[in-house]
């Protein structure tokens, strides 16, 4: 079905019921031909009247579709449709998936939720709400299945066909008389053995086990460093209290990207669904950090008017300065950050990578001050400009490789996310420090 041509033809379809050219049976038809995904991608990209249109005539009959949109399109079914409405919406869906689509709401709003749900439910969505923020906690699968250790192979199987969530599992764990875990048994296993065959036997006792408390990302560490499918999550006590499956996973790891993306753009959330005020609040704070760099850098040029005055050719020259300045600086930058996200750059190797980075500054700066050289001689004719540029690029692109690695790094070791603020601190001290070198280094040899 042609992307574009869906969404115009359900878009006419939705006001035309409103006007009541078509009658509702149309539009369900029509939605009956689309998947869950197709309207996911409907109802974020369309107009805020389709969607209270959808909401209110026809979202009773696609109710998977929440647990796809995105959080600021929740929260708008939320505010539209009222709690008593929204609770009805989202009470058949599965416990964990409820907790995935209530889990940012506010305080409040999540208690007044879970208070007008079904009891079974009421407990579950209550211990996930105990566990901290990002934890493992927060994302285990209750709905889960373990065997005893005393179990043998037929009786596994017995205990495989009466279990309805069996279809799900490719590998099972075992746990002792405290329901601590012990091993886990392959589906291939336990049908590659005899009957009589103890799983103790056979089991994999190299299991790792998640502790409810442990952060998200490590978690997904771990299921990357050991190529994990499924790993048991134990409480304090060691008792076991859910699985963690690869797809939540993918999950945590697909939100942590684009939440890395988006605060590299200094933005915490996306924006295409919210209302210019919030956008507004949300990008004004670094809007006013840059607005305040900026003009210390102007006034740091303004110091050397002097040689400005003499030589106007250094302002023509002064964005090339800042522009191969910043741009090494956001490569070093990105590299610690990535290094930071995977783990793989810590304190005991922090110093390896800001000699490298040197190095790597050094050499650029050389090339880049040879070619600036040849342009310079080119353009302007002037043995002492370029001299002054040739020196200022060689400090400036080293000094820049270094500070692209180092503010990442600085920012993770105060607590905060390297990703939120690296490129804006990155580049405004670049420029700062760029505009310095060049104009103090032709001050001492043009004056």
């Amino acid at each position: 079905m042609d992307k574009e041509n869906y969404k115009e033809r359900l878009t006419y379809l939705l006001h035309a019921k409103e006007r009541d050219d078509v009658n509702s049976y149309d539009v369900i038809e029509y939605l009956d031909r689309l998947d869950i995904i197709e309207i996911k991608d409907f109802l974020v990209t369309t107009t805020k009247d389709s969607r209270i249109v959808f909401y209110n005539n026809y979202l009773q009959y696609y109710l998977d579709v929440i647990e796809e949109l995105p959080l600021d399109i929740i929260y708008e079914l939320y505010d539209i449709t009222g709690c008593k409405n929204f609770v009805r919406f989202i009470r058949y869906l599965p416990t964990d998936t409820i907790f995935q689509i209530i889990e940012d709401f506010a305080l409040e709003d999540q208690i007044i939720i879970v208070d007008n749900l079904p009891i079974e439910k009421r407990q579950i969505l209550k211990e996930f709400l105990s566990y901290p923020e990002e934890s493992a906690g927060r994302i285990i699968d209750k709905d889960f299945v373990v065997l005893s250790d005393k179990w043998n192979i037929d009786q596994v199987i017995d205990f495989m066909r009466a279990c309805r969530n069996v279809r799900k599992l490719q590998e099972l764990f075992i746990v002792d008389d405290d329901f601590s875990p012990i091993g886990k048994i392959s589906v291939h296993d336990i049908l590659c053995n005899k009957r009589s065959t103890k799983i103790i036997d056979i089991m994999e006792t190299d299991i790792h086990n998640i502790n409810v408390d442990q952060d998200q990302e490590a978690v997904a560490q771990v299921f990357e460093n050991y190529s994990l499918i499924s790993a048991p999550v134990i409480d304090r006590t060691g008792k076991m209290v859910g699985l963690i499956n690869v797809d939540d996973v993918i999950d945590v790891i697909k939100e942590e990207a684009e939440e890395d993306i988006l605060h590299l753009g200094n933005v915490s959330e996306s924006d295409l669904n919210v209302g210019w005020y919030t956008t507004f609040r949300r990008r004004l704070p670094w809007l006013f950090i840059t607005f305040c760099t900026i003009n210390l850098t102007s006034m740091v040029v303004g110091v050397f008017d002097n040689v400005l005055e003499h030589s106007v050719n250094i302002a023509i020259l002064m964005p090339v300065m800042a522009a191969l300045s910043g741009n090494a600086a956001i490569q070093s930058s990105t590299v610690c950050v990535c290094g930071i996200a995977t783990k793989q750059l810590t304190s005991s190797n922090i110093m390896r990578l800001l000699m490298k980075e040197l190095i790597v500054g050094l050499v650029n700066g050389f090339v880049m001050g040879i070619c600036m050289f040849i342009v310079i001689v080119m353009r302007f004719h002037n043995i002492l400009l370029e001299l002054s540029f040739i020196s200022a690029m060689l400090l400036v692109i080293t000094i820049s490789t270094c500070i692209g690695s180092a503010i990442p790094f600085l920012i993770h070791r105060v607590g905060l996310d390297p990703a939120l603020g690296s490129s804006i601190l990155t580049s405004s001290l670049t420029d700062l420090m760029a505009f310095f070198l060049l104009l103090f280094v032709a001050t001492m040899i043009i004056l």
